[in-house]
């Protein structure tokens, strides 16, 4: 899922513009979306790219009930 957005493509976050962005579209300093969480980006600007990734892994990480295998943490 990370490597090709597969099956969050399909998502409403991902087909509806303006749902779960870094930026927004009103302000014209648009980053990139949430989703898909996929591990690629196209974003000239590699520090908002960077920023737009860490947002997308740190919410596969806290987001709970998701498509994805959880192995909880035993501290």
């Amino acid at each position: 899922a990370w490597r090709y957005g597969v099956p969050e493509s399909a998502y409403p976050e991902a087909l509806i513009p303006g749902r779960r962005e870094v930026g927004g579209l009103t302000s014209g300093d648009m980053w990139g979306s949430v989703y898909p969480r996929s591990g690629f980006i196209h974003q000239a600007d590699d520090y908002k790219a960077a920023a737009v990734m860490a947002q997308r892994a740190g919410d596969v990480v806290t987001r709970s009930g998701q498509v994805h295998v959880y192995q909880p943490l035993l501290a």
